[in-house]
């Protein structure tokens, strides 16, 4: 690549004020969809390295309706991917999502999601707003 081919390359990339979002730039690149996200893993690896929390993992996807098929039709099923899941000391498994807006296709699979398990007593979420949603415990 010639010397002016780079530095045109460079000012396109400058100029799509393009952000590294890599939460470990020594292992492989993981990154991060937005910068909310990021302060949330800061966060959440600090409780880990504290002992608040354990067993942190990122992207987890839950199965929300299965596939089927109805005659020679085959209905895709569909699923919710949470941002962080963790192992908290006094809530049990919780699943963190960070989303900047709420669509109506994820207020309707946050809805899902939380008939399927954290009614059940399976989970606890913790949506955008810090609601905490988990079972009720008196009925």
């Amino acid at each position: 690549m010639e010397d002016w081919q780079y530095k045109q390359l460079k000012k396109v990339k400058d100029r799509l004020n393009n952000i590294n979002k890599s939460i470990e730039p020594s292992k492989k690149k993981k990154n991060i969809d937005n910068r909310a996200e990021k302060v949330i893993w800061g966060v959440l690896c600090e409780k880990q390295r504290v002992g608040e929390i354990d067993e942190l993992y990122r992207k987890v996807s839950f199965p929300l309706i299965s596939t089927r098929t109805y005659g020679d039709k085959e209905v895709r099923g569909c699923k919710m991917v949470v941002d962080f899941l963790y192992n908290d000391k006094e809530l049990g498994w919780v699943a963190k999502d960070v989303k900047k807006y709420e669509t109506q296709e994820y207020k309707i699979r946050k809805k899902i999601f939380l008939m399927a398990y954290v009614s059940t007593g399976k989970l606890t979420f913790i949506d955008t707003n810090n609601i905490v949603y988990k079972k009720n415990e008196s009925r």
